[in-house]
């Protein structure tokens, strides 16, 4: 039996919840064995050294979006490497790992995601060479993990999540632009029904 991974990446609002808890339905009554995933950002190593800052330092703030964590200037660089490696530990859990315990992965949010959060968060220098590192790589793995692109237009996801106004605001903009400059399938769920955007779904998985 083949084994599947399914990533998806987009805004908060989308419908990447609802679109992964139908797939799990879906491929469920086939039988098969499915786990649900999730990959944003700042977590494992990264999320560790933030809660251990949070104690010992003075470090409220707004970059780290709802962690209310204030990276230090000079350690930006330091930290998008932090997060780098957080994520590949994952990855490797949840993509391969559990690749030969379930018969479908389904990653609700996945290394796009990752990308923006860090992006708009950590707000690293475009020229540092930890910068180019970040980005060579994440790129790499959105396209090699053939992640969806699942979006909504701007004021349907503010209505959708109106609690995460800021959130989707901050990120919108660059999530279209790295869809956009990587050419990823996109699926607009604006006007569909969650059980239309299921089929589109299976449609591209299918082609």
């Amino acid at each position: 039996m083949k084994k599947l991974l399914i990533v998806f990446g987009g805004p908060d609002g989308a419908g990447k919840t609802t679109l992964s808890i139908l797939l799990s339905i879906y491929f469920r009554r086939k039988k098969m064995k499915v786990k649900i995933v999730r990959i944003r950002g700042t977590h494992t190593l990264a999320y560790i050294f933030m809660t251990f800052l949070k104690k010992v330092t003075s470090s409220a703030g707004d970059d780290l979006h709802y962690y209310r964590f204030r990276i230090p200037e000079k350690a930006r660089s330091l930290w998008v490497l932090i997060e780098l490696v957080s994520i590949i530990l994952l990855i490797f859990l949840y993509y391969y790992v559990y690749r030969v315990i379930y018969d479908v992965v389904i990653s609700e949010r996945g290394p796009l995601d990752f990308a923006v959060w860090v992006l708009t968060g950590v707000k690293p220098k475009p020229t540092s060479l930890s910068t180019k590192i970040f980005l060579v790589l994440v790129q790499t793995f959105i396209l090699y993990f053939k992640t969806i692109y699942i979006v909504a237009n701007k004021e349907k996801l503010l209505k959708r999540k109106q609690e995460e106004t800021t959130l989707i605001t901050a990120m919108y903009s660059l999530y279209n632009l790295l869809a956009s400059l990587l050419s990823l399938p996109r699926i607009d769920t604006t006007h569909l029904h969650p059980l239309q955007t299921l089929n589109r779904v299976l449609e591209t998985l299918r082609s």
